[in-house]
């Protein structure tokens, strides 16, 4: 089994490293996406609060590229998920029709999935550096990881339950939603409420937000919340994967 999923591995990353848009569009939108919220956002004071009812001031200008950081990977991840699942179902069907195990060729899309999402996170963080640098790094990047690992998974299943086109669509739109608007500070003093917090964004980025403002942790229940639907979107799409896989067998 090793064996297989190693070759099966190293084939979906060749698979990838053909797609040249994908591999542009993994470097440049995090680029543009960013560097443009610092730019044409004036740095007005604004008082937010914090995980734990810390009341921070910082600016407009800084909490835009903050936030742009978890929508840049929730949207990139969401759609190499998507395209991930899409282009691979008939190959992986025909995989298990040769013999191999349905799981021996789930864990590696999710792989795939999992070091986009890396790279996606990379570049962001390297883009935001050159304008802001968070009060705490450790939380601000598990938070954005948390954001890409689990709109990856959102991405993936949205793209086996609404097929290519719906998938797209949808995630052009959760994200925003979400991430840009239910749970962006910039429209509210920084605590969401009602129908934001039981949305998928709202843990990890509670967890973010508190690394950008402030050197000490007080995100622990935001991060429990991410990790509950990360392990929920994750157990969720492995299962629905090894289904569809080996629906032809």
């Amino acid at each position: 089994m090793p064996g297989r999923v190693l070759t099966a591995t190293r084939m979906g990353f060749r698979e990838q490293r053909r797609r040249t848009l994908l591999l542009i569009l993994l470097v440049t939108v995090p680029f543009l996406f960013i560097s443009w919220s610092f730019a044409i956002t004036e740095p007005v004071p604004r008082l937010i609060t914090l995980p734990g009812g810390e009341t921070v001031l910082t600016t407009m200008r800084d909490l835009h590229g903050a936030v742009m950081v978890p929508i840049t990977v929730g949207f990139l991840a969401g759609l190499v998920g998507l395209f991930v699942v899409q282009s691979a179902l008939e190959s992986d069907r025909r995989l298990v029709v040769a013999g191999f195990r349905p799981i021996e060729v789930v864990v590696p899309r999710l792989a795939v999935l999992g070091a986009a999402t890396v790279i996606v996170l990379g570049v962001s963080l390297a883009v935001t550096t050159i304008d802001f640098v968070p009060e705490s790094w450790a939380p601000f990047v598990v938070g954005n990881l948390l954001v890409g690992l689990i709109y990856g998974a959102i991405g993936a299943l949205a793209g086996v339950f609404l097929g290519r086109l719906g998938g797209v669509y949808f995630m052009f739109f959760l994200p925003m939603m979400d991430i840009g608007v239910a749970q962006n500070p910039m429209f509210f003093d920084g605590a969401p409420q009602g129908w934001a917090t039981v949305l998928p964004g709202y843990g990890p980025t509670r967890v973010l937000l508190d690394g950008a403002f402030s050197s000490s942790f007080h995100a622990g229940q935001g991060l429990a919340i991410a990790l509950v639907w990360l392990a929920f979107l994750s157990l969720a799409l492995a299962v629905l994967l090894q289904r569809s896989v080996g629906a032809k067998r």
